[in-house]
Protein backbone atom coordinates (compact mmCIF):
# COMPACT_ATOMS: atom_id res chain seq x y z
CA UNK A 1 0.00 0.00 0.00
CA UNK A 2 3.38 1.97 0.24
CA UNK A 3 2.61 2.94 -3.48
CA UNK A 4 -0.31 4.85 -2.75
CA UNK A 5 1.62 7.16 -0.30
CA UNK A 6 3.62 8.18 -3.29
CA UNK A 7 2.86 10.68 -6.47
CA UNK A 8 3.15 10.02 -9.53
CA UNK A 9 3.74 13.75 -10.48
CA UNK A 10 6.62 14.03 -7.64
CA UNK A 11 8.39 11.05 -9.20
CA UNK A 12 8.37 12.27 -12.60
CA UNK A 13 10.03 15.25 -11.27
CA UNK A 14 12.58 13.34 -9.71
CA UNK A 15 13.29 11.41 -12.22
CA UNK A 16 14.14 14.01 -14.20
CA UNK A 17 16.28 15.48 -11.91
CA UNK A 18 18.02 12.35 -11.53
CA UNK A 19 20.32 12.53 -14.84
CA UNK A 20 23.41 12.41 -13.37
CA UNK A 21 25.45 9.23 -14.04
CA UNK A 22 25.34 8.62 -10.20
CA UNK A 23 21.52 9.31 -9.87
CA UNK A 24 20.58 6.76 -12.94
CA UNK A 25 19.67 3.85 -11.03
CA UNK A 26 17.74 6.39 -8.80
CA UNK A 27 16.24 7.57 -12.00
CA UNK A 28 15.86 4.51 -14.18
CA UNK A 29 13.81 3.11 -10.67
CA UNK A 30 11.41 6.13 -10.54
CA UNK A 31 10.44 5.89 -13.58
CA UNK A 32 10.06 2.13 -13.71
CA UNK A 33 7.50 2.68 -10.67
CA UNK A 34 6.30 5.78 -12.32
CA UNK A 35 4.81 3.10 -14.70
CA UNK A 36 3.49 1.04 -12.47
CA UNK A 37 1.51 3.63 -10.67
CA UNK A 38 0.30 5.05 -13.08
CA UNK A 39 -2.60 2.70 -13.41
CA UNK A 40 -3.72 2.75 -9.58
CA UNK A 41 -7.10 0.85 -10.51
CA UNK A 42 -4.97 -2.36 -11.43
CA UNK A 43 -2.61 -1.74 -8.93
CA UNK A 44 -5.45 -1.96 -6.21
CA UNK A 45 -7.31 -4.71 -7.44
CA UNK A 46 -3.91 -6.63 -7.47
CA UNK A 47 -2.90 -5.84 -4.04
CA UNK A 48 -6.32 -6.23 -2.97
CA UNK A 49 -6.62 -9.37 -4.08
CA UNK A 50 -2.96 -10.15 -3.08
CA UNK A 51 -4.42 -9.23 0.38
CA UNK A 52 -7.21 -11.34 0.54
CA UNK A 53 -5.41 -14.13 -0.36
CA UNK A 54 -2.61 -13.51 2.38
CA UNK A 55 -5.48 -13.09 4.65
CA UNK A 56 -7.36 -16.40 3.52
CA UNK A 57 -3.95 -18.86 3.29
CA UNK A 58 -2.95 -16.98 7.31
CA UNK A 59 -6.77 -18.30 8.14
CA UNK A 60 -6.12 -21.39 6.85
CA UNK A 61 -2.69 -21.72 8.53
CA UNK A 62 -4.54 -21.02 11.88
CA UNK A 63 -7.60 -23.64 11.06
CA UNK A 64 -4.65 -26.46 10.81
CA UNK A 65 -3.19 -25.30 13.49
CA UNK A 66 -5.84 -25.27 15.75
CA UNK A 67 -6.60 -29.01 14.71
CA UNK A 68 -3.72 -29.96 16.02
CA UNK A 69 -4.16 -28.04 18.87
CA UNK A 70 -7.06 -29.68 19.97
CA UNK A 71 -5.57 -33.31 19.36
CA UNK A 72 -2.42 -32.43 21.14
CA UNK A 73 -3.90 -31.15 24.35
CA UNK A 74 -7.16 -32.64 24.19
CA UNK A 75 -9.42 -29.57 24.39
CA UNK A 76 -12.82 -28.75 23.26
CA UNK A 77 -12.47 -27.57 19.64
CA UNK A 78 -14.70 -24.53 20.13
CA UNK A 79 -12.16 -23.69 22.61
CA UNK A 80 -8.88 -24.35 20.60
CA UNK A 81 -10.55 -21.89 18.11
CA UNK A 82 -11.44 -19.14 19.82
CA UNK A 83 -7.37 -19.28 21.11
CA UNK A 84 -6.54 -19.96 17.48
CA UNK A 85 -8.53 -16.63 16.73
CA UNK A 86 -7.41 -14.20 19.66
CA UNK A 87 -3.75 -15.26 18.47
CA UNK A 88 -3.79 -14.68 14.79
CA UNK A 89 -6.41 -11.59 13.94
CA UNK A 90 -3.73 -9.32 16.03
CA UNK A 91 -0.70 -10.64 14.18
CA UNK A 92 -2.63 -10.21 10.75
CA UNK A 93 -3.71 -7.08 11.74
CA UNK A 94 -0.62 -5.77 12.98
CA UNK A 95 1.99 -7.21 10.87
CA UNK A 96 -0.13 -7.77 8.05
CA UNK A 97 -2.11 -4.37 8.09
CA UNK A 98 -0.25 -1.62 10.49
CA UNK A 99 3.17 -2.23 10.49
CA UNK A 100 3.98 -2.13 6.92
CA UNK A 101 1.37 1.13 5.57
CA UNK A 102 2.79 2.84 8.87
CA UNK A 103 6.76 1.75 7.79
CA UNK A 104 6.12 2.78 3.83
CA UNK A 105 3.89 5.87 4.77
CA UNK A 106 7.19 7.36 6.59
CA UNK A 107 9.63 6.96 3.79
CA UNK A 108 7.61 4.99 0.94
CA UNK A 109 10.21 5.78 -1.51
CA UNK A 110 12.64 3.59 0.49
CA UNK A 111 9.69 0.99 0.84
CA UNK A 112 8.43 0.67 -2.43
CA UNK A 113 12.26 0.13 -3.63
CA UNK A 114 12.57 -3.11 -1.58
CA UNK A 115 8.80 -4.46 -1.96
CA UNK A 116 8.88 -3.68 -5.63
CA UNK A 117 10.34 -6.82 -6.93
CA UNK A 118 7.45 -8.67 -4.81
CA UNK A 119 4.81 -6.92 -5.74
CA UNK A 120 6.04 -7.01 -9.53
CA UNK A 121 5.83 -10.72 -9.47
CA UNK A 122 2.67 -10.64 -7.71
CA UNK A 123 1.11 -8.12 -10.27
CA UNK A 124 2.67 -10.81 -13.22
CA UNK A 125 1.10 -13.98 -11.46
CA UNK A 126 -2.25 -11.81 -10.33
CA UNK A 127 -2.62 -10.22 -13.80
CA UNK A 128 -4.92 -12.34 -15.45
CA UNK A 129 -6.56 -12.22 -12.50
CA UNK A 130 -7.17 -8.92 -11.87
CA UNK A 131 -7.73 -8.17 -15.42
CA UNK A 132 -11.07 -10.17 -15.36
CA UNK A 133 -12.16 -8.70 -11.91
CA UNK A 134 -11.07 -5.24 -13.80
CA UNK A 135 -13.63 -6.16 -16.11
CA UNK A 136 -16.12 -7.11 -13.90
CA UNK A 137 -16.12 -3.74 -12.20
CA UNK A 138 -16.64 -1.80 -15.49
CA UNK A 139 -19.61 -3.80 -16.65
CA UNK A 140 -21.21 -3.30 -13.36
CA UNK A 141 -20.20 0.70 -13.22
CA UNK A 142 -22.24 0.72 -16.56
CA UNK A 143 -25.29 -1.34 -15.13
CA UNK A 144 -25.07 0.94 -12.34
CA UNK A 145 -25.39 4.07 -14.21
CA UNK A 146 -27.72 3.07 -16.44
CA UNK A 147 -29.84 1.38 -14.30
CA UNK A 148 -29.90 4.05 -11.00
CA UNK A 149 -28.46 7.17 -12.89
CA UNK A 150 -25.32 6.46 -10.82
CA UNK A 151 -22.35 8.15 -11.00
CA UNK A 152 -18.92 6.67 -10.47
CA UNK A 153 -17.34 9.47 -9.17
CA UNK A 154 -18.63 12.09 -7.62
CA UNK A 155 -18.45 15.14 -5.92
CA UNK A 156 -21.58 15.74 -4.80
CA UNK A 157 -22.22 16.48 -0.99
CA UNK A 158 -18.90 18.70 -0.79
CA UNK A 159 -18.58 22.07 -0.65
CA UNK A 160 -15.88 24.00 -1.76
CA UNK A 161 -14.38 24.65 1.76
CA UNK A 162 -14.26 20.98 1.93
CA UNK A 163 -12.82 20.55 -1.47
CA UNK A 164 -9.81 23.35 -0.99
CA UNK A 165 -8.88 21.00 2.55
CA UNK A 166 -8.62 18.30 0.67
CA UNK A 167 -6.43 20.06 -1.87
CA UNK A 168 -4.69 21.54 0.79
CA UNK A 169 -4.15 18.17 2.57
CA UNK A 170 -2.81 16.72 -0.89
CA UNK A 171 -0.50 19.84 -0.80
CA UNK A 172 1.23 18.67 2.42
CA UNK A 173 1.61 15.05 1.54
CA UNK A 174 3.52 16.39 -1.87
CA UNK A 175 0.75 15.16 -3.85
CA UNK A 176 0.04 18.26 -5.68
CA UNK A 177 2.05 21.40 -6.86
CA UNK A 178 1.78 24.84 -5.42
CA UNK A 179 0.21 25.59 -8.95
CA UNK A 180 -2.29 23.10 -9.15
CA UNK A 181 -3.82 23.38 -5.91
CA UNK A 182 -4.05 27.20 -7.01
CA UNK A 183 -5.67 26.11 -9.74
CA UNK A 184 -8.47 24.68 -7.96
CA UNK A 185 -8.88 27.31 -6.15
CA UNK A 186 -9.24 29.20 -9.59
CA UNK A 187 -11.62 27.11 -10.24
CA UNK A 188 -13.99 26.95 -7.16
CA UNK A 189 -13.85 30.62 -6.80
CA UNK A 190 -14.47 31.02 -10.39
CA UNK A 191 -18.58 30.67 -10.55
CA UNK A 192 -18.65 33.70 -7.49
CA UNK A 193 -16.84 36.27 -9.50
CA UNK A 194 -18.57 39.18 -11.67
CA UNK A 195 -17.62 40.61 -14.58
CA UNK A 196 -17.05 43.75 -13.15
CA UNK A 197 -14.01 42.36 -10.81
CA UNK A 198 -11.97 41.49 -13.82
CA UNK A 199 -13.26 43.62 -16.15
CA UNK A 200 -10.97 46.68 -18.33
CA UNK A 201 -13.06 49.63 -16.75
CA UNK A 202 -13.99 52.31 -19.14
CA UNK A 203 -11.60 55.02 -18.31
CA UNK A 204 -8.91 52.38 -19.70
CA UNK A 205 -10.52 51.39 -22.67
CA UNK A 206 -8.52 51.60 -25.95
CA UNK A 207 -10.78 52.19 -28.81
CA UNK A 208 -11.19 53.23 -31.95
CA UNK A 209 -13.56 56.42 -33.18
CA UNK A 210 -15.13 56.63 -36.72
CA UNK A 211 -13.81 59.62 -37.00
CA UNK A 212 -9.95 58.36 -36.47
CA UNK A 213 -7.59 57.91 -39.52
CA UNK A 214 -6.62 54.20 -40.75
CA UNK A 215 -2.96 54.74 -40.15
CA UNK A 216 -3.57 56.12 -36.67
CA UNK A 217 -5.60 53.12 -35.85
CA UNK A 218 -2.54 50.78 -37.34
CA UNK A 219 -0.51 52.59 -34.82
CA UNK A 220 -2.66 51.94 -31.64
CA UNK A 221 -2.97 48.37 -32.22
CA UNK A 222 0.80 47.95 -33.07
CA UNK A 223 1.88 50.51 -29.47
CA UNK A 224 -1.16 48.96 -27.74
CA UNK A 225 -1.07 45.23 -28.96
CA UNK A 226 -4.55 44.71 -28.58
CA UNK A 227 -5.52 42.26 -31.41
CA UNK A 228 -9.82 43.69 -30.77
CA UNK A 229 -10.51 47.17 -29.95
CA UNK A 230 -13.92 48.27 -29.76
CA UNK A 231 -15.78 51.15 -32.77
CA UNK A 232 -17.57 53.92 -31.43
CA UNK A 233 -19.10 56.59 -32.60
CA UNK A 234 -18.96 60.05 -30.63
CA UNK A 235 -18.28 58.94 -27.01
CA UNK A 236 -18.10 54.88 -25.86
CA UNK A 237 -22.02 54.83 -24.89
CA UNK A 238 -22.17 54.26 -28.04
CA UNK A 239 -19.81 51.34 -29.46
CA UNK A 240 -21.28 50.41 -33.09
CA UNK A 241 -18.99 47.02 -33.03
CA UNK A 242 -15.47 45.65 -32.67
CA UNK A 243 -12.29 46.21 -35.30
CA UNK A 244 -10.08 42.63 -35.23
CA UNK A 245 -6.38 43.62 -35.94
CA UNK A 246 -6.27 41.03 -38.65
CA UNK A 247 -9.21 42.91 -41.05
CA UNK A 248 -6.94 45.77 -40.43
CA UNK A 249 -3.91 44.23 -42.13
CA UNK A 250 -5.99 43.48 -45.81
CA UNK A 251 -5.97 47.16 -46.27
CA UNK A 252 -2.67 48.21 -45.19
CA UNK A 253 -1.22 47.72 -48.75
CA UNK A 254 -4.24 49.55 -50.44
CA UNK A 255 -3.34 53.25 -48.43
CA UNK A 256 -7.32 53.48 -48.07
CA UNK A 257 -8.63 56.63 -46.57
CA UNK A 258 -11.34 55.17 -43.92
CA UNK A 259 -14.53 56.93 -43.98
CA UNK A 260 -17.36 56.07 -41.14
CA UNK A 261 -19.25 53.70 -43.55
CA UNK A 262 -15.80 51.99 -43.76
CA UNK A 263 -15.27 51.72 -39.87
CA UNK A 264 -18.71 50.19 -40.06
CA UNK A 265 -18.20 47.52 -42.84
CA UNK A 266 -15.16 45.86 -41.23
CA UNK A 267 -16.29 45.96 -37.66
CA UNK A 268 -17.86 42.62 -35.82
CA UNK A 269 -21.07 42.97 -34.03
CA UNK A 270 -20.81 43.63 -30.47
CA UNK A 271 -21.88 41.39 -27.92
CA UNK A 272 -22.94 43.46 -24.51
CA UNK A 273 -23.22 42.00 -21.23
CA UNK A 274 -24.21 43.04 -17.55
CA UNK A 275 -21.24 43.74 -15.05
CA UNK A 276 -23.05 42.04 -12.42
CA UNK A 277 -23.31 38.65 -14.70
CA UNK A 278 -21.51 35.71 -13.35
CA UNK A 279 -18.06 34.81 -14.75
CA UNK A 280 -19.24 31.15 -15.87
CA UNK A 281 -22.06 32.59 -17.48
CA UNK A 282 -19.93 35.03 -19.64
CA UNK A 283 -17.71 31.75 -20.50
CA UNK A 284 -20.46 30.20 -21.66
CA UNK A 285 -21.76 33.22 -23.81
CA UNK A 286 -18.41 33.90 -25.70
CA UNK A 287 -18.01 30.27 -26.24
CA UNK A 288 -21.16 29.65 -28.01
CA UNK A 289 -21.31 33.41 -30.21
CA UNK A 290 -17.60 32.63 -30.71
CA UNK A 291 -16.00 35.90 -29.42
CA UNK A 292 -12.99 37.36 -27.77
CA UNK A 293 -14.51 40.51 -26.19
CA UNK A 294 -17.56 41.60 -25.19
CA UNK A 295 -19.00 45.38 -23.27
CA UNK A 296 -19.56 45.16 -20.17
CA UNK A 297 -22.94 47.61 -19.30
CA UNK A 298 -23.80 48.92 -16.02
CA UNK A 299 -27.61 49.25 -14.66
CA UNK A 300 -28.36 52.32 -16.95
CA UNK A 301 -26.96 50.54 -20.12
CA UNK A 302 -23.95 52.79 -20.48
CA UNK A 303 -20.43 51.22 -21.07
CA UNK A 304 -18.92 50.39 -17.90
CA UNK A 305 -15.62 48.90 -19.51
CA UNK A 306 -14.78 45.64 -21.64
CA UNK A 307 -14.22 42.22 -21.12
CA UNK A 308 -11.93 39.77 -23.05
CA UNK A 309 -11.78 35.41 -22.94
CA UNK A 310 -8.24 36.45 -21.62
CA UNK A 311 -9.56 38.01 -18.89
CA UNK A 312 -12.02 35.22 -17.82
CA UNK A 313 -9.27 32.57 -18.24
CA UNK A 314 -6.95 34.25 -16.56
CA UNK A 315 -9.17 34.03 -13.61
CA UNK A 316 -8.68 30.30 -13.77
CA UNK A 317 -4.76 29.56 -14.73
CA UNK A 318 -3.24 33.15 -14.56
CA UNK A 319 -3.27 36.31 -16.41
CA UNK A 320 -2.27 35.91 -20.13
CA UNK A 321 -0.72 39.01 -21.28
CA UNK A 322 -2.09 40.56 -25.17
CA UNK A 323 -1.31 44.01 -23.64
CA UNK A 324 2.70 45.09 -23.63
CA UNK A 325 4.81 43.44 -21.32
CA UNK A 326 6.26 46.27 -19.48
CA UNK A 327 3.63 47.03 -17.21
CA UNK A 328 3.68 50.09 -14.02
CA UNK A 329 3.86 48.55 -10.57
CA UNK A 330 1.09 48.77 -8.67
CA UNK A 331 2.27 50.25 -5.71
CA UNK A 332 5.94 50.37 -3.99
CA UNK A 333 6.82 51.58 -0.87
CA UNK A 334 8.46 54.86 -0.74
CA UNK A 335 9.45 54.58 3.06
CA UNK A 336 8.48 53.12 6.10
CA UNK A 337 4.68 52.59 6.46
CA UNK A 338 4.29 54.47 3.51
CA UNK A 339 3.27 53.02 0.20
CA UNK A 340 2.39 54.63 -3.37
CA UNK A 341 -0.25 52.68 -4.95
CA UNK A 342 -2.24 52.96 -8.34
CA UNK A 343 -5.54 53.84 -7.84
CA UNK A 344 -6.98 51.09 -9.89
CA UNK A 345 -5.73 48.76 -7.23
CA UNK A 346 -7.91 46.26 -5.53
CA UNK A 347 -9.41 48.05 -2.45
CA UNK A 348 -8.83 44.21 -0.55
CA UNK A 349 -5.16 44.26 -2.31
CA UNK A 350 -4.34 47.39 -0.61
CA UNK A 351 -5.57 47.10 2.88
CA UNK A 352 -3.85 43.62 2.73
CA UNK A 353 -0.92 44.97 1.78
CA UNK A 354 -0.88 47.89 4.72
CA UNK A 355 -1.52 44.84 7.19
CA UNK A 356 -5.41 46.44 8.02
CA UNK A 357 -8.70 45.03 7.64
CA UNK A 358 -11.38 46.44 5.51
CA UNK A 359 -14.48 46.33 7.01
CA UNK A 360 -16.89 45.28 3.93
CA UNK A 361 -20.07 45.50 5.71
CA UNK A 362 -19.87 49.59 5.91
CA UNK A 363 -22.08 51.48 4.26
CA UNK A 364 -21.43 51.98 0.85
CA UNK A 365 -18.62 49.05 0.99
CA UNK A 366 -20.12 47.54 -2.06
CA UNK A 367 -20.25 50.59 -4.28
CA UNK A 368 -16.29 50.31 -5.39
CA UNK A 369 -14.06 47.99 -6.13
CA UNK A 370 -10.48 49.78 -6.11
CA UNK A 371 -8.76 52.52 -4.11
CA UNK A 372 -9.79 55.46 -6.61
CA UNK A 373 -13.44 54.26 -5.97
CA UNK A 374 -12.55 53.75 -2.42
CA UNK A 375 -10.67 57.53 -1.83
CA UNK A 376 -14.39 58.65 -4.48
CA UNK A 377 -16.74 57.13 -1.56
CA UNK A 378 -14.41 58.47 1.86
CA UNK A 379 -13.82 62.32 -0.16
CA UNK A 380 -17.64 62.41 -1.08
CA UNK A 381 -16.86 63.91 -4.44
CA UNK A 382 -13.83 64.63 -6.33
CA UNK A 383 -10.58 65.48 -4.51
CA UNK A 384 -8.13 67.57 -5.54
CA UNK A 385 -4.55 67.05 -6.13
CA UNK A 386 -2.28 67.14 -3.37
CA UNK A 387 -5.54 66.45 -1.00
CA UNK A 388 -5.06 64.92 2.51
CA UNK A 389 -8.03 62.31 3.28
CA UNK A 390 -8.13 60.57 6.88
CA UNK A 391 -9.39 56.94 7.06
CA UNK A 392 -10.61 55.52 10.48
CA UNK A 393 -12.04 52.87 10.98
CA UNK A 394 -11.99 49.97 14.49
CA UNK A 395 -8.69 51.55 15.42
CA UNK A 396 -7.54 51.26 11.40
CA UNK A 397 -6.29 55.28 10.84
CA UNK A 398 -4.90 55.70 7.09
CA UNK A 399 -3.58 59.17 5.72
CA UNK A 400 -4.33 59.53 2.38
CA UNK A 401 -2.63 61.76 -0.16
CA UNK A 402 -4.53 62.34 -3.46
CA UNK A 403 -1.01 62.10 -5.69
CA UNK A 404 -2.11 62.65 -9.20
CA UNK A 405 -5.44 63.40 -11.31
CA UNK A 406 -6.29 63.60 -14.31
CA UNK A 407 -9.26 65.53 -14.70
CA UNK A 408 -12.09 64.35 -12.79
CA UNK A 409 -9.50 60.61 -12.77
CA UNK A 410 -7.90 59.63 -9.63
CA UNK A 411 -4.81 58.32 -10.92
CA UNK A 412 -2.38 57.70 -8.09
CA UNK A 413 -2.16 57.94 -3.90
CA UNK A 414 0.18 58.08 -1.52
CA UNK A 415 -0.64 56.33 1.94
Amino acid sequence: MAFFSLSPAGLKERAEAANSQQAGSERAFLLKLLRFIEKPKRLFITLSIGNTMSNIAAFIVSAIFSQKLVSAYEIPPALGYVTTIILIVPIVIIFGEVVPKVIGAKNPEKFSRRAYPFVWGAYMVLYPLSTLVLLLTKFFEKVAVRVKGMKTISAKGLTNDEIKEIADAGFERGELKESERHLIDNILDFRDQIVRKVMTPRTDIVAIDTKTPFEEAVQMVLKMRHSRLPLYEEDLDNILGVVYAKDLIRFIPQDKKFEREDWVKIARPPIFVPETQRLDELLKTVQKKRTHLAIVVDEYGSTAGVVTLEDIIGEIIGEIVERPVQRNPEYRKLEENVFWFDARMSIEEVFDLLGKKHDEQAEGAFEYDTLGGFILNLSGGIPNEKQHLEYEDSGCVLDIEIEKLLGQRILSAII
